[in-house]
């Protein structure tokens, strides 16, 4: 995800550069003049956890836990997209997303606090469906051609369907509060074409609140917060 991250923040100056020097047809020379525009938008996410340990990590009720390992895997996203003028280079962006990712916690169990006596290891998988709702300032740059470039700020609600399901308590599990509350901010490029416009953009998103529902499972016991962060690369397309 990284690694597509940078090569398109690249390409993105690249175009700027480019662009600069070369004189094309412009599209939907007006589109900006509007006060509100429509549209909807797709992409795919990467959400993870930042865990914060306890003074009591080794120390659980009947297992020694010696390391804790989390991954994610990549997740999809979709929704509409609501924008507002405010002026000439600031807009008001609202959207209503569902998306949909995993995230897998992997425990290291050993006799002893001995790391030489891992005996198991623990998978537990937490999917999460997720509804957002991201009110975002938008700055936009000058116009060149058909491209303009932005970045927006703004937060997010999110609420998890997935973490309100019915779990199996005789199972490895972690229960979650459904609620959290997200800074976002990142880079766009608007591409201007004869009947709509096109944007890709580039989104990291913070959460503030501690998700981890402490349950005092065995397997939560060892920790004190669950925090999400996620990165997201969007497409939108606004009439």
């Amino acid at each position: 995800m990284k690694k597509l991250l940078l090569t398109s923040l690249f390409s993105v100056l690249a175009l700027l550069v480019f662009g600069q020097g070369v004189q094309v047809p412009i599209n939907l020379p007006l589109h900006d003049n509007k006060t509100i525009h429509w549209g909807f938008s797709f992409g795919v996410t990467k959400t993870d956890f930042s865990i914060y340990k306890n003074s009591t990590f080794f120390e659980t009720d009947s297992i020694n836990i010696i390391g804790i390992e989390n991954t994610s895997l990549p997740g999809i996203f979709l929704g509409p997209v609501f924008n507002v003028k405010l002026g000439k280079y600031f807009d008001l962006r609202f959207l209503l997303d569902i998306s949909f990712t995993q995230r897998n916690m992997k425990y290291y169990i050993a006799k002893s606090t001995d790391s030489s006596s891992i005996i198991d290891q623990t998978l537990i998988k937490i999917p999460s469906s997720f509804v957002e709702f991201p009110i975002l300032l938008k700055y936009k740059g000058q116009r060149i051609n058909n491209f303009r470039p932005y970045f927006i700020l703004g937060t997010s609600v999110k609420y998890d369907l997935a973490s309100i399901r019915k779990i199996n308590l005789d199972e490895p599990h972690l229960t979650l509060n459904p609620f959290d509350v997200y800074l976002e901010l990142g880079p766009g490029l608007d591409f201007y074409f004869p009947y709509f416009k096109f944007s890709v953009e580039l989104k990291y998103s913070n959460g503030f609140l501690n998700v981890l529902d402490k349950d005092n499972s065995i397997y939560s016991q060892p920790l004190d917060a669950l925090k999400s962060h996620s990165f997201m690369l969007s497409f939108h397309f606004e009439g």
